[in-house]
């Protein structure tokens, strides 16, 4: 698997919005993410199908956890 993984001051910048906002939209299912212990990413694939889909709204299914 080579998939690549952002982080959530990444997205920010690019989204040009802050980090609190970015992790509320990760909250609310909003942006497709994953926990890795306490830390949360962002698949750099599935974000760009995010935006390509318009962004918004709330992804179609939801990302399993990765545990450690």
């Amino acid at each position: 698997m080579s998939n690549r993984f952002l982080q959530i001051a990444h997205v920010s910048a690019l989204l040009e919005i802050s980090d609190t906002t970015t992790r509320r939209l990760v909250k609310k299912g909003v942006l497709p993410a994953i926990r890795v212990g306490r830390q949360i990413r962002i698949d750099q694939q599935r974000f760009q199908e995010w935006l390509d889909s318009g962004g918004g709204g709330p992804i179609k299914q939801p990302v399993p956890a990765i545990n450690k």
